[in-house]
């Protein structure tokens, strides 16, 4: 029964980027977030480093939360890697996604992303029969989208994704704001397949505008991950998370020590990693390490 799940939480300014290997050796990316702020390298590719350094040849599964800049930063290089399924808000317009609000300069990422969605066109009947656990060495995944909310803030149909295997749950929010988290919470369904997680993304980068006390109290994580940076750190509400967080041991791979912690920060702490499955006596295990570097 041995097998695991690799998650790598990048570095990537105050964007996301999230790469999943399952236990199959299936590849997935969340969110195309780029360049590093913590090693001054303002064209660092999660995509072009996963073909480089990882020897990844080509992406299984892509799943972009929303639209907006700091989650699709690195979809210039989206086709590098030939991604066989692409799955993201799918019903947001044309008119939506981009606005006057967006830069000249902005333009050909907005325009990258609208071709793409145009060409995988995948709709919501068929992202259900494209993830199917078995095709991911029994790592199952859910995609939840709430259609419609209060508020016409497209951070509001951000995707939430939440892995589980081997008796662990990681989930992974977007941008989703409070107003969003407070109506899907109202949903049993939804409360279900959240509640009790290990691992939870915090929402809108920890921002407080995305801090829902109830919804982080369902998901009760052992560990928030807050992917921020120098400038969103003063609006990041990591003390918030710390207390309704569990705790865990976390490996510091450039002191070769561990420590306790709550939250976890790629601003502070850089690569986050996330190892987790059946080991060698079938028993579960969780893993966690970060890394400066």
């Amino acid at each position: 029964m041995a097998g695991q799940v690799e998650m790598v939480f990048f570095d990537v300014k105050y964007g996301n980027s999230t790469y999943i290997k399952s236990p199959n050796g299936k590849h997935i990316v969340i969110d195309l977030g780029k360049g590093s702020l913590r090693n001054k390298n303002e064209d660092f590719s999660p995509l072009l480093h996963l073909q480089s350094k990882c020897n990844v040849s080509q992406l299984d599964y892509v799943i972009i939360t929303h639209p907006h800049k700091d989650h699709i930063a690195d979809i210039m290089n989206f086709v590098e890697l030939v991604p066989k399924v692409l799955c993201n808000p799918f019903d947001l317009t044309k008119e939506e996604i981009i606005n006057d609000k967006i830069s000249n300069s902005d333009m050909p990422f907005y325009e990258r992303y609208l071709a793409i969605n145009e060409y995988y066109g995948l709709k919501w009947d068929e992202y259900k029969r494209s993830i199917i656990p078995a095709n991911f060495g029994d790592l199952k995944i859910d995609n939840i989208h709430l259609k419609y909310c209060p508020t016409p803030n497209i951070n509001n149909h951000s995707l939430i994704t939440v892995f589980e295997y081997a008796t662990i749950k990681v989930i992974i929010t977007g941008d989703n704001e409070t107003a969003c988290l407070k109506e899907l919470i109202k949903k049993p369904p939804f409360v279900e397949i959240v509640k009790n997680a290990d691992i939870l993304l915090a929402p809108y980068h920890g921002r407080e505008a995305g801090f829902c006390k109830e919804f982080v109290k369902i998901v009760n994580p052992r560990i928030t991950v807050i992917s921020d940076s120098r400038y969103r750190e003063k609006t990041s509400k990591r003390e918030w998370y710390a207390e309704n967080s569990r705790g865990w041991t976390v490996l510091d791979k450039n002191e070769n020590c561990t420590c306790p912690a709550k939250t976890l920060s790629t601003y502070y702490h850089g690569i986050i990693t996330i190892t987790f499955g059946w080991n060698d006596a079938n028993k579960p295990f969780l893993h966690i390490s970060r890394s400066l570097r």
